[in-house]
């Protein structure tokens, strides 16, 4: 015996229209709150790479002061040599700063420091101070 189907049965089979646009409205709605909040973390990932490179970028800079009795006179980013051809970013850390650094702003050595700026790889490219004592990133 053939089955019958009534009108209320085959109606209930799927979605209507209504009920798949707000569920597209829901996920719109989510993704547009999330997405911000996203990309935020990730300038804040950028940003905390670069902090981590410099660092290291510091300790290859006091092992050239301990190992010369000074800091580098200039810093050259293409070679990571001083201005007189001695190392001192060795090349994967040289390659690890232009990878994670948007640009090398200045670097500033005095007789017993250096101050060194670069920009973060963030959506702002904040700043990022580098001194003989600390990665600082200034305020606005």
């Amino acid at each position: 015996m053939p089955k019958i189907h009534s009108e209320k049965n085959l109606r209930s089979a799927g979605f209507t229209l209504i009920e798949i646009l707000i569920a597209l409205s829901i996920i719109a709605t989510l993704t547009a709150i999330a997405y911000p909040a996203y990309k935020s973390y990730i300038d804040k990932a950028m940003i905390t790479l670069g902090i981590s490179t410099l660092e290291t970028v510091r300790r290859a800079m006091e092992e050239y002061n301990i190992a010369n009795g000074n800091y580098p006179p200039a810093l050259d980013i293409t070679t990571g040599e001083d201005g007189s051809g001695k190392t001192v970013l060795e090349p994967s850390l040289l390659a690890e700063f232009i990878k994670d650094l948007s640009s090398l702003e200045s670097y500033v050595p005095a007789t017993n420091n250096f101050t060194l700026t670069a920009r973060a790889r963030d959506r702002n490219r904040t700043l990022l101070v580098l001194t003989s004592g600390s990665v600082v990133t200034p305020g606005p």
